[in-house]
C-alpha cells in the first residue's frame, strides 16, 4: 500500500489529476513489466500501438508480445540541436487498426523530448480517434537544458484515457530493486488488477518500502542527479570531439 500512496501522489503532483493509491494504483515488478500488464490489459492481437522510432527495443518487443503491431514515427535529427518528433508524420500514423500509443519522454535511446506543442497534438489525436495513451514515464523528471516537464494525463480529455508506468530505476537510481507502478483511471483497473494477479504480482516488501520513502523526498536528490548527468554529457562531447579533431588544443 504505501508504494501505490506515494506512487499515486507522485503522479498527481506532476499532471494535476487526483489519484489516490487503492483506487487508482496497481504495484508492478519494475516499469517494463507494468507496461507489459498494460499492454495484455488493453491491446488486442493485430492492434496497432503509435511509437516512436527509434524506441527502447524493450517496449517494442512487448508490444508484439502482447499481440499487438508497433506503428512508428520517427524523432528527427538536428546536429548541435535536440531530437524532435516528426509532427505531420503523427498524424499520418492513424488507421482503423490503431487502438495506443505508448510514448515515453524523454526517450530511450535518443533522449528526445515532447515539448508543449507536441503533447498538444498528442492530447489532439487521441481525443479524436479514441486511443488510450500509455505513458512509460521512468525519466520523466531527468531533463536538462531548464527544460519543461508536462505530464500528458493533465491536458484536456486526457485524465480519463492516460495510463502512466513509473518505475525506480532510473530517477530514484534504484536499478536492481525492480520496483514499479501502474497509475490509471478507476475503469481500467478491474482489468489491470486480473491481468496483473496472474503475471508477476508484486515485488518484495524490502524494496517497497525503500521507494515508498524515495518517493516521499522527490526533489532532494534529483537536482545534484541530473548535474552530475550533465557533466558526465560535458565529458563525453568534449572526448568526441578530440576523437573527430585529433591534435587540435582543448
Amino acid at each position: 500500500m504505501v508504494v501505490r500512496d506515494g506512487a499515486a501522489r507522485h503522479v498527481s503532483r506532476l499532471s494535476g489529476v487526483a489519484y489516490t493509491g487503492p483506487r487508482n494504483c496497481i504495484n508492478a515488478a519494475d516499469g517494463l513489466s507494468g507496461i507489459l500488464n498494460v499492454l495484455l490489459t488493453t491491446v488486442d492481437v493485430g492492434d496497432e500501438v503509435i511509437v516512436t522510432d527509434s524506441t527502447y527495443a524493450g517496449l517494442i518487443n512487448r508490444v508484439r508480445l502482447a499481440g499487438g503491431v508497433p506503428r512508428f514515427v520517427p524523432f528527427r535529427f538536428t546536429p548541435g540541436g535536440p531530437w524532435s518528433l516528426d509532427r505531420d508524420a503523427l498524424r499520418a500514423a492513424f488507421s482503423p487498426k490503431a487502438r495506443a500509443m505508448l510514448l515515453m519522454s524523454p526517450s530511450m535511446p535518443s533522449g528526445g523530448m515532447l515539448d508543449e506543442e507536441d503533447w498538444g497534438l498528442v492530447a489532439e489525436l487521441c481525443t479524436r480517434h479514441d486511443l488510450l495513451l500509455i505513458l512509460a514515464s521512468a525519466m520523466e523528471r531527468l531533463v536538462y537544458d531548464g527544460r519543461r516537464i508536462i505530464h500528458p494525463a493533465g491536458l484536456p480529455g486526457m485524465a480519463e484515457r492516460t495510463i502512466t508506468v513509473g518505475s525506480s530505476a532510473k530517477e530514484l537510481r534504484m536499478i536492481g530493486w525492480r520496483v514499479g507502478w501502474i497509475v490509471a483511471p478507476e475503469a481500467f483497473m478491474p482489468d489491470l488488477v486480473a491481468v496483473s494477479l496472474a503475471n508477476v504480482v508484486v515485488p518484495v516488501g524490502i524494496g517497497q518500502d525503500a521507494v515508498a520513502l524515495a518517493l516521499k523526498r522527490p526533489d532532494e536528490r534529483l537536482p545534484a542527479y541530473i548535474a552530475e548527468l550533465l557533466r558526465e554529457r560535458a565529458r563525453r562531447t568534449a572526448e568526441d570531439i578530440r576523437r573527430l579533431r585529433p591534435g587540435r588544443p582543448w
